[in-house]
């Protein structure tokens, strides 16, 4: 392969030809894959790059009415398409505790709220603390 593709394409390529390979062989066309000799690139992790709490309180800060929405990303993970998808119902302010179950997605311009990908509702423990204090719902 190339030096210029990516590890990523590089491996998709690979996938893709060790298929068609995979039929020849089954077809007795050949005998041996040569795919298999292939000596891919490895992967280079990304660094992942976090926010201080200070940055996330400053964001929040800078948010202005939409500073418990950046503060629910930020200290819980839960993507977009996961908060768009939360109901009332779903905020337990007392025990601390967030239910996800559902999605929302746009759809041709159309927001569509769906079940969740994952089949068991996630709950995040704890999404109110000391970092979260002063930003009143």
């Amino acid at each position: 392969m190339s030096k210029v593709s990516s590890p990523t394409v590089a491996i998709h390529a690979r996938g893709v030809l060790a298929g068609i390979l995979d039929i020849a062989m089954r077809d007795r066309r050949i005998t041996q894959d040569p795919a298999l000799a292939i000596e891919l690139p490895r992967k280079v992790p990304k660094e992942h790059l976090y926010l201080t709490h200070q940055q996330v309180h400053d964001l929040a800060t800078a948010s202005g009415d939409r500073a418990a929405i950046v503060l629910l990303l930020c200290y819980t993970g839960l993507f977009w398409a996961e908060m768009d998808g939360l109901r009332v119902k779903d905020i337990d302010f007392e025990r601390r505790r967030i239910r996800v179950s559902e999605n929302a997605v746009e759809v041709d311009g159309i927001i569509e709220v769906g079940t969740h990908k994952n089949p068991e509702s996630l709950t995040f423990r704890g999404f109110r603390s000391a970092e979260t204090e002063g930003f009143e719902p």
